[in-house]
This record gives structure tokens, C-alpha cells and sequence, in this order.
């Protein structure tokens, strides 16, 4: 995903990180997006899961093992 596909699914609450007893959490936004400007590709968006859980959204970000992109919730 690029970064207006990642942050309008942020913006959305479609993004869910999978965690360690298997459960799905919503991500949420915890910070301002930061990009540079010799690569303007690059970005690192800070995120927060539940209460004590927090990580980055790159541009490495692989979308396809850890989160999942949905309206739905996927524990159900």
C-alpha cells in the first residue's frame, strides 16, 4: 500500500494488526505523519492497538502477514 491508500484506511478504521494470542485489533492513528523530502516515497506513520501496543506504518510495511485491510471485524 502508498500512503494515501495507508492513511485513508487509517482515517477509516479499516487497518487490524494481528497479536500475539491470535486476536485482530483495530489500528489507530498516534502521531503525525512523517515523510522525507530526498525520497518523497518514504513515510512512517505512528499507530496504536489497544492500550499499550504501539508501531510504525512504512513504506516496508508487507500488509499481507500481520494486518489486515477491512471494514469488518476479522475476529468474528
Amino acid at each position: 500500500m502508498n500512503r494515501t491508500e495507508t492513511e485513508t484506511a487509517l482515517d477509516n478504521s479499516t487497518i487490524w494488526a494481528l497479536m500475539g494470542n491470535g486476536r485482530y485489533w483495530k489500528l489507530r492513528r498516534n502521531g503525525a505523519t512523517k515523510t522525507w523530502k530526498r525520497d518523497p516515497d518514504r513515510f512512517q506513520i505512528p499507530v496504536k492497538a489497544g492500550l499499550r501496543s504501539c508501531a510504525y506504518l512504512t513504506n516496508d510495511t508487507n500488509f499481507t502477514t500481520d494486518f489486515i485491510v477491512s471494514k469488518e471485524d476479522p475476529n468474528q
